[in-house]
């Protein structure tokens, strides 16, 4: 019997260490993937290679693409499309890229679970395709500049330039027909001298559309006429063998037009404006100052107030261009002060020159003067528009409050903006959770509003001590226009068996008007949303009252 117990304990333990051996049972195993095969490529140009993809855990939902980028002289990849795919069996496809450099080749898979939901797996492989050949195969030169004809893995031994045979029958099209059948057939497309361009090419952003001229003396190419050639190049192979190819050469005079005016900080990528180029032109940019713009993607983004030197080279052709960037900011855009008191109201970030007009919404509670000195007449809430001619209009919210003890602790609050969150060091300097928040401020402006003389209590105690003592005013959401600086919002998102289920508390601060815009003479969204001060994860902030969880809202307190 003793026997038969030991071998029903050997069998138990070797099942369980098969259990532990045996693969795909675990959940982060079945989770969907793609892997590539390989990693690294080396490839001769036009030579086909072969990629097998294996994709895992991925349903009929799913489906799988790939793309392609190419590296440039600054290092970053960018879209490429010349180069062939062919699917073929067992998750295997195969590439031919009939351009030389470093490529970026990327597998996507999409896993689809409906109603706009989803997930993206991908994987990706680098591919160095090596040269065999012409250095360059198709190339843009400067009107009367020379390019050699260089050879990777070869011997040069002929070019020629291939002048277009003349046109037989050559079109006809008159600037004077204003629309015609073609117009309504082809678009916007016409003719000039016979060849076919589109009004994207005609304005000479491209001169590809035009029949350009170079001379070729030995494996030299000097440019001479813009538009686009034919060089006819015959190699040797190392084998020894002859071939002959067609070099396509882009005649360019580049045209630059410089910025005008200002650009906003922080706003979108702005391309120079560049015509008489060719799709295969160099287009470098540098900035002397990457304080003011930093130069990305061949574009330049405003990044902070002041001017700088860009620089552009297209095809060796270089210009420069002095760009101004400007970043308003308002001394304060939430605006609280005591009645009958008096501050300045300014702007910075401003070209030199720029007029700056302001506009009290309401004059009865707070005036402004033409030089941003407000006076706070009467309690309540507005705003002022400050307008920045031709550039800029900004709203600074305000509030004017009686400077009482919950005035004094919303502006204390606001004063902790930007200290971290913790609730292990929720009592520590630069550190606050939300109760802590609440509750230092108070104690920090003179007003103790409970728990200990040192030590903050939950949001919940804190809740559950003012409205015990009296304090409430509401037990929901209430419109901002009803609430004083230093009111304490109360939330509960779970039920955590505390009082009311309390598990957030915010100080109200006052007015938040956002940017009040004027459109056809009226004012667009001019309503007081509220703002408070609360510590959340990612530190103490600002939110808006009344769009942060307002159905949550389950007491308003007034210490």
């Amino acid at each position: 019997m003793k026997d038969l117990r030991r071998l029903i304990v050997m069998l138990a333990a070797m099942f369980a260490v098969l259990l532990l051996l045996t693969p795909g049972t675990a959940k982060a195993d079945s989770l969907p993937s793609v892997k590539i095969s390989k990693k690294n490529i080396d490839v001769d140009i036009k030579t086909p290679f072969t990629v097998k993809v294996k994709t895992k855990g991925l349903s009929e939902n799913s489906w799988l693409s790939y793309s392609m980028e190419k590296q440039n002289s600054n290092g970053d990849y960018e879209y490429f499309s010349n180069y062939t795919c062919e699917e073929k069996k067992n998750g295997k496809f195969s590439f031919t890229i009939f351009d030389s450099g470093i490529f970026r080749l990327t597998f996507t898979a999409v896993e689809d679970y409906g109603d706009w939901y989803w997930d993206t797996y991908e994987d990706t492989c680098i591919i160095n395709v090596r040269n065999l050949g012409p250095e360059k195969r198709e190339f843009a030169l400067l009107v009367g500049s020379s390019q050699k004809i260089n050879i990777d893995r070869g011997e040069f031994v002929s070019a020629e330039y291939v002048a277009p045979e003349p046109e037989e029958d050559p079109l006809e099209y008159s600037p004077e027909d204003e629309w015609g059948w073609d117009d309504w057939y082809f678009g916007d497309w016409g003719f000039d001298d016979g060849s076919w361009i589109n009004d994207f090419s005609a304005d000479g952003t491209y001169v590809s559309s035009l029949q350009g001229e170079v001379t070729v003396k030995g494996d030299t190419i000097k440019a001479v006429k813009e538009g686009r050639t034919t060089v006819k190049v015959t190699w040797k192979n190392e084998a020894g063998e002859e071939i002959t190819e067609n070099l396509t050469v882009d005649v360019t005079d580049p045209v630059y037009t410089p910025y005008e005016g200002y650009y906003l900080a922080n706003s979108s990528y702005i391309y120079p404006s560049i015509t008489h180029q060719s799709e295969f032109s160099e287009i470098k940019l540098s900035t002397d100052n990457e304080k003011v713009c930093t130069v990305s993607y061949g574009a330049f983004n405003p990044l902070g107030f002041g001017t700088c030197t860009l620089s552009i080279i297209v095809d060796g052709k270089e210009f420069t261009d002095t760009i101004n960037v400007y970043n308003p900011k308002l001394s304060d855009e939430m605006m609280l002060i005591k009645k009958k008191k008096t501050t300045v109201l300014t702007v910075t970030g401003l070209p030199e020159g720029i007029p700056v007009t302001y506009e009290s919404g309401d004059k009865k509670i707070v005036s402004i003067d033409g030089e941003g000195n407000v006076k706070a007449k009467k309690l309540g809430n507005t705003y002022i528009s400050v307008h920045c001619e031709g550039l800029c209009d900004l709203t600074c919210s305000v509030t004017v409050g009686d400077g009482k003890k919950g005035m004094k602790a919303a502006l204390q609050a606001k004063e902790y903006i930007g200290s971290g969150y913790s609730q292990d060091k929720r009592m520590q300097d630069g550190y606050f959770d939300c109760s802590s928040l609440a509750w230092r401020s108070y104690k920090a402006s003179g007003t103790a509003i409970g728990g200990s003389d040192k030590y903050a209590p939950t949001a919940a105690d804190l809740g559950k001590n003012l409205d015990e003592n009296g304090k409430k005013i509401a037990d929901g959401y209430v419109n901002p226009d009803e609430l004083k600086p230093g009111d304490l919002i109360f939330y509960s998102t779970t039920s955590n068996g505390r009082y009311l289920n309390i598990d957030h508390v915010a100080v109200y601060y006052g007015a938040n008007y956002g940017n009040v815009s004027s459109w056809y003479g009226d004012y667009y969204g001019a309503e007081n949303m509220g703002a408070i001060v609360h510590a959340r994860s990612g530190g103490v902030m600002f939110s808006n009252y009344s769009g942060y969880v307002p159905n949550g809202i389950v007491l308003i307190c007034r210490p």
